[in-house]
């Protein structure tokens, strides 16, 4: 899509995962890119279709990439218009898209993709994108700070590798990560290039809840339903409340979709204050009924419920880990734990409840205190003209 004007430059996204898959960079991807465009810049997407990302999906055993957006929802919702997508035969056969994908990758004056595996390949040795045309970021997870199968083990392994720096660095490629600990964990093997970035956060459609004591504690789950998300560990902190005589106080719900959202279905068919609703689109309405948000992830970059929460005014309790522990001011705007700790989750539910019963203006203060340190530091615009200044300008 072209949105004309005097830039004229052409900026390509380039995600090996469908669009319509809707993970946290793929519609990172199509914000920013819609935000270019209404700035004036000529924006393309190139993406695996969903048939590729299935098959991967299989191949790898995992069902995150299961299609959650539909096709009118990329045009309303994120105004992405047309975009190429490429097939397992289009990345090693000369077909005619993979020819309309390598000139659209050639008239580009800037690709941006994440740092993956499965982008670089195919960027740098299947469709040999030019490296200085390359930003590389957004995303990726280069570390899990917890890890418990051989897919997240082999992912630490992988991305601390000599074999991934050697695909990824170059002189002329250049990194944008979200955290400070990624930038020290590349810095190690090249230290230019990298900048810090955090991803934005649309503040406005994400505005201020209003605030009213209620009967129940309404404490909410919103995100993919995997491993990752440390679903597993709300489950058995949720049937160690289920014991205390406050339990009944409260209410849980639950929002998303995944390999491990059976747990949340036994919850709900256990329990009659506990509900699955499934995946969801706008989010917004939810936040809005939350008291607290939960987000006991095992690994992350950025995690957008937390900060979708927080911009809501929600206080959130959340694993402190590189991603999320940039989001919240512990104490103050919601709470730190440690991940994969069951125990120290049933408490800090159980503290906020005490805090909501017993002292609700102390409450609503932390909520309000999230909101203004989301504005302040992640807000959309503010954050979009730094990475439009770092990937147009380099600078």
């Amino acid at each position: 899509m072209c949105g004309g004007g005097e830039m004229d430059k052409k900026v390509v996204f380039f995600d090996f995962a469908n669009l319509n898959y809707g993970g946290g960079c793929e519609k990172n991807f199509m914000k920013f890119g819609n935000w270019l465009f209404k700035k004036g810049y000529d924006v393309s997407f190139v993406t695996g279709s969903h048939k590729l990302n299935k098959w991967l999906s299989e191949v790898i055993n995992s069902d995150e990439y299961k299609k959650n957006i539909s096709d009118q929802d990329l045009r309303k919702v994120f105004g992405v218009k047309d975009y190429l997508k490429f097939s397992l035969v289009d990345l090693f056969f000369p077909t005619k898209n993979r020819r309309q994908i390598k000139r659209t990758l050639k008239e580009a004056d800037v690709i941006v993709s994440k740092n993956e595996v499965f982008d670089i390949i195919p960027l740098k040795f299947l469709f040999f994108t030019s490296p200085k045309k390359i930003v590389f970021g957004f995303h990726t997870p280069l570390y899990y700070p917890v890890t418990r199968d051989f897919k997240s083990k082999f992912h630490n392994w992988l991305y601390n590798s000599f074999i991934y720096h050697w695909m990824i660095f170059n002189s002329r490629n250049r990194l944008l990560v979200l955290t400070y600990d990624d930038k020290k964990l590349l810095s190690r093997a090249n230290p230019k290039n990298i900048t810090v970035i955090p991803n934005p956060l649309d503040t406005k459609k994400f505005y201020q809840k209003e605030y009213k004591m209620r009967d129940k504690f309404k404490v909410y789950f919103i995100g993919r339903m995997t491993e990752q998300k440390g679903v597993d560990i709300l489950y058995e902190s949720i049937i160690l409340l289920s014991k205390e005589k406050e339990f009944e106080n409260m209410e849980f719900y639950f929002i998303g979709s995944g390999n491990q959202e059976h747990y949340f279905i036994e919850l709900s068919n256990s329990f009659e204050n506990c509900h699955f609703l499934g995946f969801k689109t706008d989010v917004v309405k939810y936040y809005h009924d939350a008291d607290i948000l939960i987000a006991p992830s095992r690994w992350e970059t950025y995690c957008y419920s937390v900060a979708e929460a927080a911009s809501c005014g929600v206080p959130v309790i959340a694993s402190n880990i590189p991603g999320p522990n940039q989001l919240i001011i512990n104490n103050k705007t919601g709470l730190l734990i440690k991940p994969n700790e069951v125990n120290e989750l049933k408490q800090a539910i159980f503290n906020l409840y005490s805090l909501w019963k017993n002292n609700y203006k102390d409450f609503v203060l932390n909520g309000i205190s999230a909101r203004k340190y989301i504005v302040d530091n992640f807000e959309e615009d503010l954050i979009n003209k730094r990475v439009e200044k770092f990937i147009i300008q380099n600078e």
